[in-house]
């Protein structure tokens, strides 16, 4: 027997705008989204998701053509100052990264989680002093493979950096 819900009041859908919106201007997850900003449990997570929140908080985090513009404009500055026509690739939170320096890009799998090969790959750089952490202390949803064996975690879907990154190489995302 299915509990029968009245319309929500303003204020609550206001409430919910109000999260979304702070989730998408730090490009969270939905995870970050439901558990650390609106505050519910893992309980909440397959309702949420059911009622269409998952495909709200992706779309917000593709980026849109005045974002890629955005970004063109800014690496074509960049370009200009750096000494070898370097890019930079903002990972979040403030922090970039020098884009020539990339070699690949990992993400969560289907299942939401980073896969046990790269949590091994994490686990064997942080013993040996070669992860950057650029995640702000939010969960770690991509991890960036640089040249020297590097790796830098950021809470930015691996989508969306792998579209910054071809913006920058390429000026045009795929």
């Amino acid at each position: 027997m299915s509990a029968v819900i009245g319309k929500p009041t303003i204020e609550q859908v206001a409430w919910i705008a109000k999260c979304i919106c702070q989730n998408a201007d730090e490009q969270g997850t939905f995870r970050h989204l439901i558990y650390d900003i609106m505050g519910y449990g893992g309980e909440a997570y397959q309702p949420l998701c059911e009622a269409g929140l998952l495909r709200i908080n992706n779309s917000m985090t593709e980026l849109t053509p005045e974002q890629v513009e955005a970004l063109q404009q800014e690496n074509e500055q960049l370009r200009k100052r750096g000494e070898k026509g370097d890019f930079m690739l903002s990972t979040g939170l403030g922090h970039y990264i020098a884009s020539d320096k990339v070699l690949a890009i990992s993400g969560r799998n289907s299942n939401g989680h980073l896969p046990n090969p790269l949590s091994r790959q994490i686990q064997d750089a942080w013993a040996t002093g070669k992860v950057i952490d650029h995640t702000g202390g939010r969960a770690t949803n991509s991890v960036i493979h640089l040249e020297g064996g590097y790796l830098v975690l950021s809470h930015v879907r691996s989508e969306t950096l792998a579209k910054r990154v071809d913006v920058a190489k390429e000026g045009v995302p795929k």
